[in-house]
């Protein structure tokens, strides 16, 4: 029905992988000193190593799997191989990701941009909720790119951002050494030195559990790779796995990189994201330019995430929306419309949940391990049951009418015989599967200790001066 699955993409696979790299690194370049501090500086690279083949993997899966069913969507992957129950489940664990990320990184943005341009916080008696009210209309903005394959510029603007932002951070944490006498905590090699204090054990183990959540929200090519790996998209999407390794490599040089670079120089318990941290000169130029250049790599970030949550809105209200030709005025306030539900939602989630910290912490738990390596893992297996199984011809007819499954007689038939998969190994889904599992239950702890613990949690604070609704600093 609709032209967004006529279209022929464009994108090659070094631009594919900037815009996984894009999705999640302004958030990581700035978030990875405080994993690797609460994890150990030995043992935060060996996590990170792990968790990101672990997902690479999971992301090979469904690009192979999208291929062969001609799915460009998750959930529309997920009804191929799990009927109706597969698509709900996927959509759920991917859009819902999407929907509830956002009003965090609107708020991310937010402080991004008051930090480069107000870092004494004056302006708007420093009520940060006037920023997010600002910003928003710079973010809305960005969900008109109707698709990812028209966000190749901005992948390459995100790269040049993040780039900026690391090497402007490694020079301020050069020139600003943490000493011992001023209050240094030196990192171990496992773990931090909080689990091993009587008094402070609890804040410790929480901590190592949420630096390991890092460790897994700072990597999710799962999230886009459906959406990325086809035809609509990317020129050739058998390149696709060339995009995972370069993502991949990217992921780990920043982690390490970054990462254990702060530790070393400003103590295991630094912030996140480090720009909190005590020992970080917010008023310092440089300091002001770095938030600035976060601020654009942190909009890209939303735009990206936005992108496909009004994609699946239209393809359900719009199906016949000619998304990639109709750029007329009246196409254009047609999809301005159709992406002004999610955007109030993100504004109205942004100003009143009273902690969206603690609710990201707990969307990481429910969505990050599962769309990442479980529901892959699971997709796989699906696979290999169905392969060889012949398809009846009224399950083409039913297939049909949804147009995200994009299931022909052709590719059925191509099912029937076992398709060409390169399927992995069991014992590599098994290892996904786990991984899974374990980050699963380590992301869930971690974000039950960062709702009791109130140091973890911090304030819970709806309005601002004149306006309170709820204060429990």
């Amino acid at each position: 029905h609709s032209s967004t699955f006529l279209m022929s993409g464009t994108m090659d696979w070094i631009t594919a992988g900037l815009c996984m790299f894009a999705f999640t690194a302004p958030a990581a370049c700035v978030g990875v000193p405080f994993s690797v501090g609460a994890t150990g500086t030995i043992l935060a690279p060996f996590v990170c190593i792990g968790v990101t083949f672990a997902s690479s993997l999971g992301a090979y899966i469904l690009h192979e799997l999208a291929l062969k069913y001609d799915c460009t969507s998750l959930p529309a992957l997920g009804k191929a191989l799990g009927g109706e129950r597969g698509r709900i489940f996927g959509g759920s664990i991917q859009l819902g990701n999407f929907l509830l990320y956002m009003p965090v990184a609107l708020l991310v943005c937010a402080q991004a941009l008051q930090a480069a341009l107000d870092p004494n916080a004056t302006w708007f008696n420093g009520c940060i909720d006037y920023w997010i009210l600002l910003v928003s209309m710079i973010c809305l903005a960005t969900t008109q790119l109707r698709s990812l394959s028209n966000s190749t510029a901005l992948s390459f603007i995100s790269l040049g951002c993040v780039v900026w932002v690391v090497f402007t951070l490694v020079y301020i944490v050069w020139k600003n050494e943490v000493t011992v006498e001023s209050g240094k905590r030196d990192a171990i090699a496992f773990g931090n030195p909080d689990m091993g204090s009587s008094s402070e054990s609890l804040t410790g183990w929480t901590n190592f559990a949420l630096g390991i959540s890092t460790t897994a929200w700072a990597f999710v090519p799962s999230f886009l790779a459906v959406e990325l790996s086809n035809k609509t998209v990317m020129k050739n999407p058998s390149d696709f796995p060339k995009a995972i390794v370069l993502v991949a490599v990217l992921n780990i040089l920043v982690y390490c990189g970054v990462g254990i670079f702060v530790v070393q120089r400003w103590g295991f318990n630094v912030e996140d994201p480090v720009m909190i941290f005590s020992a970080f000169p917010d008023e310092d130029l440089k300091s002001r330019i770095l938030n600035l250049f976060w601020f654009v790599a942190c909009l890209i970030s939303y735009a990206l995430d936005s992108v496909p949550l009004v994609a699946s809105c239209q393809r359900r209200w719009f199906p016949d929306f000619d998304v990639e030709n109709d750029w007329t005025l009246s196409g254009c306030l047609v999809y301005l419309l159709i992406s002004l539900p999610t955007f109030f939602s993100t504004i109205v989630m942004a100003l009143f949940v009273p902690s969206l910290f603690c609710m990201l912490a707990i969307v990481t738990a429910l969505t990050v391990p599962w769309v990442n390596l479980i529901y892959p893992a699971y997709l796989h297996n699906q696979n290999v049951k169905c392969s060889g199984v012949k398809i009846e011809s009224n399950t083409v007819k039913l297939l049909g009418e949804d147009e995200e499954a994009a299931l022909g007689e052709d590719l059925l038939s191509r099912n029937s015989r076992g398709g060409n998969d390169k399927s992995l190994s069991n014992t590599a889904v098994n290892f996904i599967f786990v991984t899974g599992i374990i980050l699963f239950i380590i992301c869930t702890l971690a974000a039950v200790g960062k709702l009791g613990i109130p140091e973890l949690r911090g304030p819970i604070v709806v309005g601002c001066n004149g306006w309170i609704i709820l204060d429990k600093e």
